[in-house]
């Protein structure tokens, strides 16, 4: 699971901008929150697709004060199976065979490698991040000191 938190603070000086600030605070939240969904997905280990396919925004929290907006992305797998793909397994003894739909007292489970798709995703969006957060305060009369 990812967590972003994206402030917006105010300035003294720019209490006649607060409408755009809300406004620009939304439109980067929703570009992070759509690549962080992008990235972790195309980070992601597939086999059948489910988890991939299970990687969504889980929630979106907004807040807005007199010094500034804030905006909470919470992003992640809802498949079952998540915590088994992202953390390692053990191995067990005894093997499932699909076609029993059973799991048999001989041989041996060899368990699973620890995933760091979360990490992986992290790293690449806080690379990414800045330069849509630029873009957006680019050529404009609030944000000039970025």
């Amino acid at each position: 699971m990812i967590n972003v938190r994206i402030n917006t603070n105010l300035r003294p000086d720019e209490g006649g901008f607060t409408g755009k600030l809300r406004a620009r605070n939304g439109r980067i939240s929703r570009k992070i929150e759509k690549l962080i969904v992008d990235v972790y997905r195309g980070e992601s280990p597939v086999k059948t697709g489910k988890f991939k396919n299970s990687i969504k925004r889980l929630s979106l929290t907004k807040r807005e004060s007199s010094t500034g907006f804030e905006s909470r992305i919470e992003v992640g797998p809802t498949a079952p199976h998540a915590r088994f793909v992202v953390n390692k397994t053990s191995s067990s003894e005894g093997a499932y065979v699909p076609a029993l739909n059973a799991r048999i007292k001989f041989g041996r489970h060899p368990g699973t490698k620890e995933n760091n798709v979360g990490l992986r995703t992290t790293l690449i969006v806080l690379n990414k991040a800045d330069a849509i957060i630029r873009n957006e305060y680019r050529n404009d009369d609030v944000g000039r000191s970025i």
